[in-house]
């Protein structure tokens, strides 16, 4: 026998040692105490443990890390708690199982069932390393009531696919869906019980009751978010029928995003439509003064909603309504003075004028016409602002 040959006899030798030490012993043969081990002699791996398994998640929601509203995604770092019973196991030669809480088992994670997840809208998950650069994954045997359960703890760092509507920005409110299922198990394999949510506040832990929500003040994101799981339901896939969790996720705008917008936006620009309002009472005659007033208000409100950070790609918003509602005082002022310009050209100052009463001329009328735009104008700006307003605080 070469030596290559002999390392590769010893090397399958060391490891078919460390998969027999690894794999689960029979509980009726095992003489060590406190051991994981199988009731059955036939133990799978690869079968579920009975026909079906109840499977229940506890998620505690660590934060949100990322809001891309570019890309319509979301990431988030969970921790995630699965269980669930798998009759053919036990302890072996356990001396009080009344004191006996449960015991890890790292190393068995492929010897024993464990169920494979699908998650449909999860663009990517990965699991996040401890302090040692290993996962945070656990499994263990443990007591849960009066049963005993697997349990497997992952700390998970997910990005979904969330489809946002910017149609109400900036006072529009996000739905997104975490969801899951199982992989290669029908319903009547598998069932996917509703999750629990833990709200994790500091180092306490508390179950977070039926049909209520879990609401997070984000720091440095432009949304609140607030967390929600519903029951779970089922749905088919061709021939198989599936059993789906649905995790609710609610991203509500930040009230401080729409008080950043209202010192950088709303006040400037609503300022200049104002005072556009103001160009009435310049002289018709002073043609560079007035003008020049409204071209200038014009460009510089269209520059600061230029500058708007807003989501992009977000069509037309109530960022949009605004801008509109703004320029038309001030289109309205260019357009009035453009036709007094025209009849002041074609008349004259001092000409009287047809159908008016003796003295009227063309001078005084634009006054007139001047002074009423001006209260048309005030009275446009202040219907638009209250109309917005409501409109806004019903979105």
């Amino acid at each position: 026998m070469d030596i290559t040959s002999l390392l590769s006899f010893l090397l399958l030798l060391v490891v078919n040692l460390i998969e027999a030490s690894r794999k689960l012993p029979l509980c009726s043969e095992t003489t060590k105490e406190e051991v994981l081990c199988s009731l059955v002699e036939d133990y799978n791996h690869l079968k579920v443990p009975q026909m079906p398994t109840e499977y229940i998640s506890e998620i505690t929601l660590r934060g949100v890390q990322e809001i891309d509203e570019s890309k319509h995604r979301v990431t988030f770092i969970t921790e995630m708690g699965m269980r669930w019973e798998d009759k053919r196991l036990s302890i072996s030669n356990s001396t009080d199982l009344k004191h006996w809480k449960y015991l890890k088992v790292n190393h068995h994670m492929n010897d024993i069932w464990i169920p494979e997840l699908y998650f449909p809208n999860t663009i990517s998950l990965k699991k996040t390393d401890g302090f040692k650069g290993k996962h945070y994954q656990n499994v263990f045997y443990l007591k849960y009531g009066d049963r005993y359960v697997v349990l497997l703890s992952d700390v998970l760092l997910v990005t979904i696919e969330c489809k946002m509507n910017f149609a109400d920005f900036p006072f529009d409110q996000q739905f997104c869906e975490w969801s899951y299922r199982g992989y290669e198990h029908g319903i009547s394999e598998l069932i996917l019980k509703a999750p629990v949510l833990i709200n994790n506040e500091g180092l306490t832990y508390k179950h977070v009751p039926v049909n209520q929500s879990i609401k997070f003040s984000s720091s440095g994101l432009p949304f609140d978010v607030e967390m929600l799981a519903p029951e779970s339901t089922i749905f088919p896939i061709m021939d198989e029928t599936y059993s789906l969790v649905s995790i609710k996720i609610n991203l509500k705008r930040d009230a401080r995003e729409f008080n950043k917008l209202l010192i950088s936006y709303y006040l400037p620009s609503g300022s200049f439509a104002i005072l556009s309002a103001f160009s009435f009472f310049i002289k018709p005659e002073v043609v560079p003064g007035r003008m020049g007033m409204l071209v200038t208000t014009f460009l510089v409100v269209t520059a600061i909603y230029g500058s708007v950070e807003a989501p992009p790609l977000r069509g037309f918003t109530y960022i949009e309504l605004w801008y509109i509602g703004v320029q038309i005082p001030i289109i309205f002022a260019i357009i009035e003075y453009g036709m007094t310009l025209a009849a002041l050209k074609f008349n004259g100052v001092d000409t009287q004028l047809k159908y008016f009463p003796e003295g009227t001329t063309t001078g005084e009328v634009s006054k007139k016409v001047d002074l009423i735009s001006f209260f048309l104008s005030f009275a446009f700006i202040f219907i638009f602002n209250c109309s917005y307003l409501y409109v806004s605080k019903n979105a």
